[in-house]
């Protein structure tokens, strides 16, 4: 019997332990800087987090688009960003004639192209403002 009731109470240590961190992450307070981004969007807590690393920052200071469709340019900026890599001078050595290597996205696609992320087009063309395709 004392064995039970010391199982029982270590059982029920281990699931409270399971459940605070969780209730603590509840009761955070999120506080946003855009407009367009409300507590009730179903992408709320994402938007912030992909904004407080640095990996997405809207179109402006306080409208983020979440609606809005994203350019390739703009997809591998992202995932440079959110695997945290140097792309200082990437650019440099671009041969997409379409791409330019003083661009805001010159690096990205750059360190995309050299890791074999992205190819371009058929045609030599990156397309930076192109819009992604469910199938890209």
């Amino acid at each position: 019997m004392k064995l039970k009731r010391i199982l029982s109470l270590a059982l029920s240590g281990i699931l409270l332990l399971g459940v605070i961190p969780f209730s603590i992450a509840a009761d955070e307070t999120y506080v946003t800087p855009f407009e367009d981004v409300t507590e009730t969007d179903w992408f709320y807590k994402e938007v912030l987090s992909v904004n407080a690393e640095g990996i997405m920052t809207g179109k402006s200071a306080t409208v983020f688009d979440p609606k809005a469709n994203i350019s390739r340019a703009e997809v591998v900026t992202a995932l440079a960003r959110f695997a945290c890599v140097n792309v200082s001078g990437k650019g440099d050595s671009l041969t997409f004639p379409d791409t330019q290597t003083d661009a805001w996205y010159s690096d990205y696609v750059g360190w995309a192209f050299e890791n074999g992320i992205v190819t371009g087009y058929d045609n030599g063309n990156f397309g930076p403002s192109d819009l992604i395709t469910r199938q890209e």
